[in-house]
């Protein structure tokens, strides 16, 4: 299966994102700053309050910050970013209602408010999903949702043996995609980033049989059995073949 683009674009953006500081431990205060930002006349200012909001290593910590947030994201009815912010907050019944109930709230917001419905739709998109980039939006979406049978879900696709090649003849596989995705909503968790990943690309078929390789994948399976009682077996032919070794190699130093 071929994606529209080629596989270089996606690799690069991981790496970059990865090496601009996912993972690493920020400061509550560019938290108060970016609360402070909502609130300034600058659409401009407003908008980078609310993506810096958005960085999943922020997410454990917004609770701390829920009532600020609550009072500062008054226009989650026209906004997806504050409907997001929003959905990973303890929420009022009564605020769980509206925020569910938006017409124009995202679906993944909706089913991480108990919309079954919205769920569902998610679900069955990302199932038939065969395109690299549905593959990983709606994969990420699911991760947001973060039910029993979203987290199953998304699981269930890491035991395919698809690989995706572009018209460059770069190689990535389902699993490799839903290991970056897992590791950018999870950029705590070190068994998933790129750095850890990288690891094991750029190896033949043949050469990805060797232990060292199938450790990092019984490793994941470790993971998913210890943390959701889940109980996987992770095959892929290959992790990443893209050709670009100088290139990463500058990426992530």
């Amino acid at each position: 299966m071929k994606p529209l683009l080629p596989l270089l674009f996606l690799i690069v953006c991981g790496l970059v994102l990865d090496s601009a500081g996912v993972g690493k431990v920020m400061p509550d205060t560019d938290i108060k700053q970016a609360i402070a930002d909502l609130h300034s006349p600058d659409q401009d200012v407003r908008l980078r309050g609310k993506l810096t909001l958005l960085r999943p290593e922020y997410a454990s910590r917004l609770t701390a910050f829920a009532p600020q947030l609550i009072a500062s994201l008054t226009d989650y009815a026209k906004s997806d970013s504050s409907a997001i912010i929003l959905g990973l907050l303890p929420l009022s019944p009564a605020l769980t209602t509206k925020v569910r109930a938006g017409h124009e709230t995202p679906d993944k917001v909706k089913a991480r408010l108990g919309d079954k419905a919205a769920q569902q739709r998610i679900i069955e998109d990302f199932q038939k999903a065969n395109d690299l980039y549905a593959v990983r939006k709606l994969g990420a979406d699911l991760l947001y949702v973060n039910t029993p049978i979203a987290i199953e879900t998304f699981a269930q696709r890491l035991e395919s043996p698809n690989v995706f090649e572009d018209v460059h003849g770069n190689q990535a596989s389902l699993v490799q995609i839903l290991i970056q995705c897992y590791g950018e909503a999870h950029p705590e968790v070190p068994l998933f980033s790129t750095t850890e990943y990288l690891k094991h690309a750029n190896v033949t078929p043949e050469q990805f049989q060797a232990n060292v390789h199938q450790a990092y994948l019984r490793k994941i399976e470790a993971y998913f059995r210890q943390h959701y009682n889940l109980s996987l077996r992770i095959n892929p032919p290959l992790l990443l073949n893209d050709g670009i070794v100088e290139v990463r190699r500058r990426v992530t130093q």
